[in-house]
């Protein structure tokens, strides 16, 4: 459609982890998963191949595919919640 590239439409991804939560931007809700873990590692130093992103608060089930879209996923809509698992180190 016409509003893509604009830059206007950007939808907050919440991402829940051991010591609290982080706020990420991505484009929209076709923005991949991929995507929303390049910018975990970008705003918090946690390496994208050390993230574990789930739907799930314990990690149980499968991780989220990083070239699957958010909206594919159940989370299309702003705010949504993610539970990131990893082996580093993390600050609130």
């Amino acid at each position: 459609g016409e509003q893509r590239g604009r830059g206007r439409e950007k939808m907050i991804i919440r991402v829940r982890h051991a010591v609290g939560t982080w706020r990420v931007t991505v484009g929209s809700a076709e923005s991949s998963v991929g995507e929303v873990m390049r910018a975990i590692e970008a705003s918090y130093a946690v390496a994208v191949d050390s993230q574990r992103l789930t739907l799930d608060p314990g990690g149980a089930g499968a991780a989220l595919e990083p070239a699957a879209s958010l909206a594919s996923q159940g989370l299309g809509a702003n705010g949504a919640m993610v539970y990131l698992h990893t082996t580093q180190t993390l600050s609130a």
